[in-house]
């Protein structure tokens, strides 16, 4: 009788340990796949940048850019408010979208022309 609880003990640790091993598998797998989307992203971005693109330009540069020129910029678009230009509480491109709106125009051609803006 002994031998049989036994064996059925040894069964049952067998199938603990394969079932642990097997989700500690699943679990590095998804960990590595998300590192592998991680790095493909920042792979993505950086060499939009390498690139220096004119299509896709780094939003950090345009919003860099934004801070050296906006009271220029709205100097020659009058129409726009004071909440069109605030960019601290929807993020820059949601400005640049709102931007676009006022002035009839699509995203791409407000930020080209703050990318492009003459320096004073």
């Amino acid at each position: 009788m002994n031998t049989n609880n036994d064996n059925r003990n040894y069964d049952r640790d067998q199938d603990q340990g394969r079932d642990q091993n097997q989700h500690r598998n699943d679990t590095d797998q998804n960990r590595n796949q998300e590192d592998r989307s991680r790095g493909q992203q920042r792979d993505g971005r950086n060499a939009d940048e390498r690139r220096g693109d004119s299509q896709n330009p780094s939003s950090r540069d345009i919003e860099s850019r934004w801070q050296d020129i906006e009271s220029d910029y709205r100097k020659r678009y009058t129409n726009l408010t004071d909440e069109d230009v605030n960019h601290r509480d929807g993020g820059f491109e949601s400005m640049t979208e709102r931007i676009a709106k006022r002035t009839n125009r699509n995203q791409r051609e407000v930020n080209d022309e703050i990318k492009n803006w003459p320096s004073s």
